[in-house]
């Protein structure tokens, strides 16, 4: 009866899970960031049923296995023979405490996953310039003009180079855009003739999208092939569209969205095909960090633009003044183009911001080189700002400012799970003190009875931890699908249970409920032999 149960509820699970994700969703729009629309409500229903009926069965599981534990077992030694009959026959009290272990141990498991791929899903519409354990971007903290913010970073170089070996920087520009305060007191004609003197540049998508030449707000490109050159461009709604950010740059008056710089600056970010996009920049080529702006034949389309306002002085649609196609490399995760002074004179852009110097240091293990580089600015150099890869592991930053907060939700998940395991093995260590003064009255040896108090351990750990994790990674699995089949707040195209966090779990888990077993089995001291007459 116990495995027919089992088998309905892990049943009406995976029901619910299959008819989640198969339920229509329709396209989100724009309005629907951060809140759930009402269309997916019904699949929201399916969510919660999926986890419930798991977790039912979770339970339900521990039974069964208690129900096995005392018909196997027939060849293995004594104490743990008796350990699995004690685990059946006595099932009030290790149906609980091997629950408890799961339950605890699924719920870190399925937050850790859930933690991985929410930052994965960020992390697809990022868009950084430096990357690696070595490679960093010194910028002005306060921009002030192009000659003065040149002169502020490298005498911070000059400085950070006493402790920190700088292999070799190169500085990096962007487009200059119109001041707002100097716009603002032009009239419309007058702002427009200097706008003309601020083009733009941007690369078009080599498949031609409706959503994006209409610029509909409320549909995008896809995020899947902005980061996969052979993947078709198609468009979806705004919540999941590829609508990146720009990371690590601050700067006043510049557009990010094209960046200026050498093959030798190219050289310094860090990313894994860096020398072969320098060697395009070289070549007056463009650098994308979209895949789908990247031709089949290796050339990107590049649009040429100014801002515009209307009669009345609202913003108008920008205005298109010519086009070029130059050959072109896609780095992934990099800015959304790049090109050389050269090339971007040849465009008719002339205009440029100093962003900052792109930095190479000696490379060490770890991140202790971008450590000791924040330490340095934020304790000495307060005029320029550092940047570096925003995220270093899966599950967050690992910055040493923020680590703690990071890594905080883990570490109670974590200690959540062992005091469950800890408290679950001591109750039912208290529950067998009558158990085990009958086996010692009757002879058993007090080292037979640890081994029996270890193998009672080790069979609720082997029944709730294994059992636990494999059903934290299955829901984690099937809620990132399910995130992914809506559609909110992102594509969610990569699940990331965090390995080495779930590993550590595991192992902290099982190493503490054995090791405080193994405090708790030594036998109590009021224990007697009963002795014959």
């Amino acid at each position: 009866m116990t495995a027919i149960s089992t088998a309905a509820l892990l049943g009406a699970a995976v029901a619910c899970a299959m008819g989640g994700l198969a339920m229509p969703m329709p396209e989100f729009g724009d309005a629907d960031y951060g809140s759930l629309p009402a269309e997916a409500i019904g699949a929201q229903l399916l969510l919660i049923g999926a986890i419930v009926f798991s977790f039912a069965g979770l339970i339900q599981l521990i039974r069964l296995i208690a129900q096995l534990c005392e018909r196997h077992g027939t060849l293995l030694p004594l104490a743990v023979r008796m350990g699995l009959r004690d685990a059946g026959e006595h099932h009030r009290r290790f149906v609980p405490a091997a629950a408890a272990i799961a339950v605890s141990v699924a719920v870190a498991s399925y937050a850790l996953t859930m933690t991985g791929s929410l930052i994965a899903n960020d992390r697809s519409n990022a868009m950084e310039v430096v990357h690696g354990h070595s490679h960093a971007v010194v910028s002005p903290e306060v921009p002030i003009d192009n000659a003065v913010d040149r002169a502020v970073v490298r005498s911070a170089l000059n400085a950070i180079s006493d402790d920190l070996p700088v292999t070799a920087h190169q500085p990096v520009y962007a487009l200059a855009e119109v001041p707002p305060e100097t716009a603002d007191k032009l009239n419309v004609a007058e702002a427009n003739e200097l706008m003309r003197r601020f083009p733009n540049a941007a690369a078009r998508l080599a498949t031609p999208l409706d959503c994006i030449t209409s610029s509909d707000p409320d549909r995008g490109q896809d995020v899947a092939s902005a980061h996969n050159p052979n993947a078709q461009p198609y468009c979806v709604g705004a919540s999941r569209s590829y609508r990146p950010l720009y990371r690590g740059l601050t700067m006043i008056n510049a557009d990010f969205s094209v960046l200026i710089m050498s093959g030798d600056a190219m050289r310094l970010s860090g990313f894994a095909n860096a020398d072969k996009a320098a060697d395009m920049l070289d070549r007056g080529g463009v650098v994308v960090g979209n895949a789908a702006t990247l031709r089949k034949d290796g050339t990107v389309d590049l649009e040429i633009s100014h801002s515009a306002h209307n009669p009345d002085g609202s913003s108008a649609p920008d205005v298109v003044t010519g086009s070029a196609s130059r050959p072109g490399v896609w780095v992934d995760g990099f800015f959304p183009l790049a090109m050389s002074k050269e090339t971007a004179q040849s465009l008719g852009l002339t205009a440029f911001r100093y962003v900052g110097d792109m930095v190479q240091f000696t490379d060490a293990p770890g991140w202790s080189t971008l450590d000791k580089l924040r330490s340095i600015i934020d304790d000495r150099l307060p005029l320029v700002n550092g940047t570096s890869q925003s995220y270093r592991y899966s599950w967050g930053t690992g910055d040493p400012s923020s680590m703690l907060a990071e890594l905080l939700p883990f570490a109670l998940l974590m200690l959540l799970a062992i005091a469950a395991t800890v408290i679950s093995l001591l109750l039912a260590r208290i529950q067998i003190i009558r158990d085990l003064a009958t086996m010692h009255a009757v002879g058993a040896s007090p080292g037979f009875l640890r081994r029996f108090t270890l193998a009672q351990a080790a069979i609720m750990l082997a029944a709730g931890t294994p059992t636990g994790m494999v059903t934290g990674l299955a829901l984690g699995i099937f809620h990132v699908a399910w995130y992914r089949h809506i559609g909110y707040d992102g594509a969610w195209l990569d699940t990331v249970p965090c390995w080495g966090l779930q590993a550590a779990l595991l192992i902290g888990v099982i190493a503490m409920g054995l090791g405080v077993a193994w405090l708790a089995a030594r036998p109590s001291r009021k224990l007697t032999r009963r002795t014959l007459d």
